[in-house]
């Protein structure tokens, strides 16, 4: 999905900071975006509703309930354990679902609810498997920050501050990961990681600045009105960073060009 010439980019993004970044272009590309994924959600307020809510109960409420009433009434820790598991099963699927939905807004075309249960059932496994790659990565960047942040000594606390970094290259691949899944043939993990890493390190700028609109929505979400969260938040954030995807692949095809162009030139 991404070349030779595109790594060739993403290795030069790292290696050093170009003399003058276009701060003004890069502004007025997440505002696109975001206003893009505002309008959206306006346009198909209805149903982006449904499907958030949908989304809302199998990810955030399923797992709660199903963990409250274990723990009042089943309070095993081996009885609890495999049932919140279990409870979590639809989480992945059903964000998958939602990214599909989001998906066909990009692209311009219609939405109806049956392509969130379609999208649900079409992406089962293999959002299983990038949902426990996200899961457990997550829990291993947790709790080395735990360990290493709470120790005395300075050198764990140095390798904890270095784990802050990993924590939001972590969150910058958050934007990539699912978007990338529904959008590109090989459905591998790996593949997607692989492909969400790349476009962050090449694109770090925009990636960070798209992080910061899903962050303020989710804490404007929270607090204005939690229904926000339950209906719109989610589809706000999925068509945002469906229409940020597509951004750079728009911006990777442009590269290309440009190298083909040196190239024969």
């Amino acid at each position: 999905m991404l070349d030779s010439a595109f790594r060739s980019r993403v290795l030069r993004s790292i290696g050093g900071i170009k003399a003058r970044f276009d701060w003004g272009e890069y502004v007025r590309r997440i505002l696109s975006v975001t206003w893009f994924a505002l309008r959206a959600v306006q346009e198909d307020l209805i149903v982006l509703s449904g499907v958030g809510l949908a989304w809302f109960g199998l990810t955030v409420l399923l797992p709660y309930v199903s963990f409250w009433l274990v723990s009042s009434y089943l309070p095993v820790a081996i009885v609890e354990v495999p049932i919140v598991l279990v409870a979590l099963l639809p989480a992945a699927p059903a964000t998958a679902g939602l990214y599909v939905v989001a998906q066909r807004i990009v692209r311009g075309q219609s939405i109806k609810f049956v392509h969130y249960w379609s999208g649900f059932k079409s992406y089962l496994v293999p959002s299983w498997k990038l949902g426990a790659l996200i899961l457990a990565s997550g829990a291993i960047l947790a709790f080395d920050l735990w360990f290493y942040l709470g120790a005395e000594q300075i050198v764990y606390r140095v390798i904890g501050f270095v784990g802050l970094w990993a924590l939001l290259f972590w969150l910058l691949l958050q934007i990539y990961l699912f978007p990338l899944m529904v959008h590109q043939e090989d459905l591998q993990a790996k593949v997607v990681v692989k492909n969400a890493a790349m476009l962050v390190l090449a694109y770090p700028l925009f990636s960070l600045g798209i992080l910061i609109v899903v962050l303020a929505a989710t804490a404007l979400s929270v607090l204005l009105l939690l229904v926000l969260v339950a209906t719109v938040w989610m589809p706000f954030v999925a068509v945002l960073s469906s229409k940020a995807l597509v951004s750079r692949l728009e911006a990777v095809e442009e590269y290309r060009q440009q190298r083909a162009g040196q190239d024969t030139g």
